[in-house]
């Protein structure tokens, strides 16, 4: 018993662990024209959220970035776990394309998607297309107003696609709209990572029943 004992704690230590380190927010922040970037902050630092890293960058960098003709911005990384547990839509990250779009008779993103925060209001979004595409260049590299929900249109290589975030924010759904039968789905490319951390959540829970019919 006593044996049972330690490995539920070591498993309790480990689930919180890693909840501890999948929970921290990094900072830093750049000098921006259009979408070229210089980092302005030698190192990234931590804060306890998104809102307070822009506040930061911006009362620390804003007078540096204006004498170079350029706008404050910044990047917070490590955020998902945060903005899943209040809900909130997080777009931010790399995205892989499921094989799922008919490449016959579809425009279709192929590869990885990445979406990357330009500013507070603003959405770089960067991928490649495969099939029956409108023009030569088949590369966006684009920047799009930031989605505040679940839901967006973006104007890919000039056609309308409607962008479904899950609520889990894990998967987008992209559809055209002018050819509802082109659908087809991406995948958070850490998601591997979040199951892995239900799974740590999983184990903390039956740890804490076990110690409590055990004391009981």
């Amino acid at each position: 018993m006593h044996h049972k004992m330690v490995i539920i704690i070591v498993l309790i230590i480990i689930g919180l662990t890693g909840i501890h380190s999948n929970d921290e927010l990094m900072c830093n922040c750049s000098c921006c024209i259009d979408k070229q970037c210089r980092k302005i902050s030698q190192n990234d630092f931590s804060v306890s959220t998104c809102g307070s890293c822009q506040s930061i960058c911006q009362s620390k960098f804003s007078a540096a970035c204006t004498k170079m003709s350029s706008t404050v911005s910044y990047k917070c990384t490590n955020g998902t776990m945060a903005s899943r547990l209040l809900n909130e839509p997080d777009w931010i990250g790399e995205f892989r394309m499921t094989d799922d779009c008919d490449t016959e008779s579809c425009c279709c993103l192929t590869d990885l998607v990445q979406f990357t925060r330009v500013n507070v209001n603003n959405l770089h979004i960067q991928g490649q297309f495969f099939g029956q595409c409108p023009r030569a260049s088949l590369t966006i590299e684009d920047i799009y107003m930031m989605p505040n929900d679940f839901s967006a249109n973006f104007n890919f290589l000039n056609r309308l696609v409607s962008a479904k975030l899950s609520s889990d924010s894990r998967t987008i759904s992209f559809m055209e709209t002018d050819n509802l039968a082109c659908r087809y789905k991406a995948v958070r490319e850490n998601a591997a990572s979040m199951i892995a951390i239900n799974w740590m959540f999983f184990i903390l829970i039956c740890g804490i029943v076990n110690v409590k019919n055990y004391i009981i």
